[in-house]
Formats: C-alpha cells, sequence, structure tokens
C-alpha cells in the first residue's frame, strides 16, 4: 500500500533538517501501523472484569482488568481518585498503552520486567505497581 500523498510527495531536502525527520517519523509510524494492524487478538462483546484498589506514592487508583475467553488480562483501565490531574491522565494512558500490549500478544510478566524498578526490584512508578498486583491476583 503507498504511503498517503501529503507524505510521500514531500522532498525533505527542501528546508530544514527538522522538517525531514518529521517526514521520516510519519513514514516509519504508517508502515509500523500499517504492518501490525493484522496481529491484535480480538476482544469477545461480553467479558469478565475485576475491579480492584491500589495505592502508590500517596495517590489511591482504581483498577479493572478486562479478561479474554481464557481468563487472561486483555485490557486495562486506571483512574485516580484526584480525575482530570495529571496523574489521572498519565495513569489512563498508560492504561491504554498497556491493554495493546497485551491485544498484540505481549503478556503480563514481560510487560512487568520492561518499566522502571527500584534496586529492591519493587515498582518505581504505578504502572510497575498494577502490572503486580495483576501478576499476583488470579485470573478473572
Amino acid at each position: 500500500m503507498r504511503a498517503p500523498t501529503h507524505i510521500a510527495n514531500r522532498n525533505p531536502s527542501h528546508g530544514s533538517h527538522r522538517a525531514g525527520a518529521e517526514i521520516a517519523s510519519k513514514q516509519v509510524g504508517y508502515v509500523c501501523l500499517h504492518t501490525t494492524a493484522a496481529g491484535r487478538k480480538r476482544l469477545p462483546n461480553r467479558r469478565l472484569c475485576r475491579t480492584f484498589d491500589i495505592e502508590f506514592a500517596g495517590l489511591r487508583y482504581k483498577v479493572s482488568v478486562g479478561c479474554f475467553s481464557d481468563g487472561s488480562p486483555a485490557e486495562v483501565f486506571i483512574s485516580n481518585h484526584k480525575a482530570g490531574n495529571a496523574s489521572d491522565v498519565i495513569a489512563r494512558d498508560a492504561g491504554i498503552l498497556v491493554s495493546f500490549c497485551l491485544q498484540y500478544g505481549c503478556d503480563v510478566q514481560t510487560i512487568a520486567r520492561a518499566v522502571s524498578r527500584n534496586s529492591d526490584g519493587s515498582a518505581s512508578g504505578v504502572i510497575g505497581a498494577v502490572l503486580d498486583a495483576i501478576t499476583r491476583g488470579s485470573s478473572c
């Protein structure tokens, strides 16, 4: 499939180096999205969900984990008790990204190992704490 015209017909040699970098990143992003779209695992219309509360760094979060038919985690929704603040937005967005990882076949343990950790192995961020809680808990 051809790249969109507004990307394909632009000449990166004209203008600044920054413009060329933007074009390249758009092309890479376009190719990446196109090649991986077929690998996403579809969620059932009705699915089990488990909800729990977690506290991290003095902030309270509500976490809901939706599951595939086999009981493995499929999606994660995270919200902070202070709706709309920066920590809430970051947590909600991170939950969406974790959900995409799960739906494209990455398991919770792999994601949990990839996020930042303290020297003692504990989670250094709320997403690590949420992933740890998911792995400790029973499946849906």
